[in-house]
């Protein structure tokens, strides 16, 4: 509704009585008092006066106006109080908006450290058909404030049994064979503040939906967003509204709760709230100061896949691909590779993107795009281009998804024509399939279940080698798939549906049929039930291609941070048989198993044990493996201290008064606290909570200060027997303690030598006390009643 201009009939002239009062605005205070002219009941108020209060549509002139005769305008006078209350229509005010922020970006302040540790994964099996394999896995990491250098092996050592050597000679000339394998050694430099990472070593490429990555011993620098893990970087829905007196304002997301607040009047909005991924239904509740209650329906649909307006994610990397990954430690392609990925939000709807690539032997260049269409779900698309050994290829890709809290939906399809070829496609022996496409459709009916059904389809080209002869063994020549006949496809049909009955059951059932082979079925029906002290049974049949096959399983996990785990699970088909039983440990010092197993005429048993060695500040530490971040906790020396992390146990100190807690979130807030309830009472403590954010792979050094102090409890009388009066100020050999007098006569004194004078400041007069500490004395001995002269 548009508010006609306040016309100059309104208009006085001069006279009146001039008041300054103190004015409310629907509600809203304003700060400084204001002008006005009283003549009889009316109050007039300049042009220039009601603009600064917030009026838009008043006719410019030097008269006053009558705020009785202006359009929609009633206001209040107190002449006691000096004050005016006016309440004017929406339309007819130029408020400002008032923006609710609910997530902010917040930077970590990370807490350094310098150390080195050791990660370890040890495995031992022995079987009676193969013999008997030994395996260890570890990962060597150096830290520092300037980054995180890290080395990864895997050694392997085999013991052919006589009878499988026996049988296979034309494979095994030995009985014993011995490898030993780098797999990645990298050094990485982090900023959170700029959220940029530097690698140089060997690192993965970066990569789009519909581009591919490929390992390199080289640099990749870039954007990582892991560094800022309480930021957003998808975009968060804005509700919007206007409130016309001083209101509370509630926000529901799919009817919970997810912000309540107070707003003053005028327009406002509601930034960054916690939202669903895909279509959700705000409701916005205005609650006015009259009681007045008012709820307005927002549908709105978030993806993840999109940037907010303005936000680069970038990448570049340069390098030399890596060969024969996991069977040789230092192969690398003689010819560079130059790699870079970029996305960007042109705004809130739209995230273009870009990749491109480029070597000797193959460069591609490619665009994309993803959109939301409003509450109608996302769309995205891209095109590149490929040339390789003279020949040009391309590539397109289209999608569309939309999911709600009911039902889901999602199609897409990557085709590519015979010369499309990518860097990974020339130099790693992963060629590039010419159809790739997948949809998928569900639906939870809640007490029927949830439904779901997919379709997977999926066509390389013709084999062929390429002229290209590099490396040894198994990769000597190339295979790429161009076209030509005897063109591979693979389409699957799948039918999943799945029910829970109460907390206890889970009952699923799942059909995959290929549509190439209509023989080649497989149906699937499973039980799950959980049980007290977390204990979980099932038992499944399978049917596939006509055989059967029947399955049991039971296990029971801890449920804490120790404790001990197992699980059985035994299979049996028409013409094979499976049997497995395992026991395993988690401690603090590391996560230890064994079991055995029994697949058809062969039995193994097998050991293992993972965990990490951590050196730091001058100690040495044993501890679970270590992924990301960690700290190690100091109380001073003081043994059994407990220790908690986010309010739960995890710990007690060892001998030397440190504890190894991991894992901890790397840039997080990760609370750790001691428990001084279980300390002896004469420690004086410094703090008992600490927030630690420990940088990306390393730890932090969390220090508790833990001092044993000399106090006591002392009873102090006056000459005449009666306990001192409360409050009188107390000093300790000559230094004033900032303690007082308690009820009794009795007084806490910390700081306590070997003889000791205390002087206590009455209202009658100073005296002193003259005392020894107790040489056998408990941890808080009681001293007195002592005679204060």
């Amino acid at each position: 509704m548009k508010l006609p201009p306040i016309q100059a009939a309104t208009r006085m002239g001069a006279g009146g009585q001039q008041l300054y009062l103190q004015v409310s605005i629907n509600g809203n205070r304003v700060a400084s008092l204001m002008p006005f002219e009283q003549r009889g009941n009316a109050l007039w108020a300049n042009p220039d006066v009601l603009h600064r209060l917030g009026f838009r549509q008043v006719e410019q002139g030097s008269t006053s106006l009558n705020l009785a005769t202006m359009p929609g305008v009633t206001f209040t006078y107190d002449p006691a109080n000096q004050t005016v209350a006016i309440v004017a229509p929406l339309e007819a005010l130029d408020l400002d908006m008032t923006k609710i922020q609910g997530s902010q970006i917040e930077t970590i302040q990370a807490t350094p450290g310098t150390g080195a540790l050791l990660n370890y994964d040890l495995y031992a099996v022995h079987d009676t058909s193969s013999g008997s394999t030994l395996s260890a896995s570890s990962e060597i990491r150096v830290f520092s404030p300037l980054g995180v250098l890290n080395n990864t092996m895997l050694t392997t050592l085999q013991t052919k049994s006589k009878d499988a050597a026996s049988s296979n000679q034309s494979y095994y000339d030995y009985s014993r064979r011995t490898r030993n394998v780098r797999l990645d050694t990298a050094w990485r430099s982090y900023w959170p503040e700029s959220e940029l990472s530097l690698s140089i070593g060997d690192t993965i490429t970066s990569y789009l939906p519909w581009t591919r990555s490929i390992r390199i011993g080289g640099i990749r620098f870039g954007r990582d967003f892991s560094l800022t893990p309480y930021r957003i970087t998808s975009p968060l829905p804005a509700f919007m509204g206007t409130a016309v007196l001083p209101s509370a304002v509630d926000l529901y997301i799919d009817g919970i709760k997810r912000y309540n607040g107070q707003l003053p009047a005028g327009p406002f909005q509601l930034d960054n709230m916690p939202v669903v991924n895909g279509l959700g239904n705000a409701q916005v509740a205005l609650t006015d100061a009259l009681g007045r209650r008012t709820l307005v329906d927002i549908p709105f649909y978030v993806s993840t896949s999109l940037l907010s307006q303005g936000l680069t994610d970038w990448a570049l990397e340069a390098g030399y691909v890596r060969k024969n990954y996991g069977y040789a430690s230092f192969s690398y392609e003689k010819d560079p590779i130059y790699s870079g990925t970029m996305r960007y939000g042109i705004s809130n709807h739209l995230t273009l993107e870009g990749h491109g690539e480029y070597s000797n032997r193959a460069s591609t260049l490619g665009a994309g795009a993803v959109a939301t269409l409003g509450v109608l779900g996302q769309v995205s698309a891209s095109y590149s281009a490929s040339r390789s050994d003279g020949l040009q290829g391309s590539q397109y890709s289209l999608g569309y998804q939309w999911q709600s809290r009911r039902f889901n939906i999602g199609m897409n399809t990557v085709r590519s024509n015979e010369h499309y070829r990518d860097i990974a496609a020339v130099y790693s022996n992963s060629s590039t399939p010419r159809v790739s496409e997948s949809a998928v459709a569900g639906v939870n009916l809640d007490k029927l279940g949830s439904f779901n059904v997919s379709y997977v389809h999926t066509r390389y080209g013709k084999a062929m080698v390429s002229p290209y002869s590099y490396g040894s063994g198994v990769y000597n020549n190339y295979t790429y798939y161009g076209d030509g006949g005897g063109a591979s496809s693979n389409r699957y049909l799948g039918l999943y549906w799945s029910k829970s009955f109460g907390s206890r059951a889970t009952v699923s059932v799942s059909y995959n049929r290929s549509l190439n082979a209509p023989h080649d079925n497989t149906v699937f029906v499973g039980l799950s039930m959980y049980l007290d002290d977390n204990v979980t049974v099932g038992g499944s049949v399978q049917r596939r291609n006509g055989e059967n096959t029947y399955g049991v399983n039971a296990s029971q996990w801890t449920q804490g941070d120790t404790g001990w785990s197992w699980t059985v699970q035994g299979q049996q088909g028409q013409n094979s048989k499976y049997g497995n039983a395992e026991a395993s440990y988690r401690s603090l010092k590391g996560d230890y198993r064994a079991g055995v197993n029994v697949y058809n005429d062969s039995n193994s048993a097998y050991v293992g044990a993972s965990g990490s060695v951590v050196a730091m500040d001058g100690d040495v530490f044993a501890g679970r493996k270590i992924y990301d971040g960690f700290a190690v906790v100091s109380t001073s020396g003081v043994p059994n201290v407990p220790v908690m992390l986010e309010n739960r146990e995890i710990g007690l100190t060892d001998t030397r008064g440190r504890l190894l807690i991991s894992p901890l979130g790397a840039y997080q807030k990760n609370q750790i606290s001691i428990d001084p309830l279980n300390l002896p009472t004469d420690m004086k403590i410094e703090r008992v909570n600490a927030n630690v954010a420990p940088q990306k792979g390393s730890g932090a050094i969390v220090k508790f200060d833990l001092k044993p102090v000399r106090a006591a409890t002392i009873t102090v009388h006056d000459r005449h027997g009666q306990p001192i009066a409360v409050g009188a100020p107390l000093s300790l050999n000559g230094i004033p303690t900032g303690a007082v007098m308690g009820y009794d006569g009795l007084a806490y004194v910390e700081d306590l030598e070997q003889n000791n004078t205390l002087l206590v400041a009455t209202p009658g007069g100073d005296c002193t006390v003259h005392f020894p500490y107790p040489q056998l004395a408990a941890p808080l001995p009681s001293i007195g009643p002592l005679t204060c002269e």
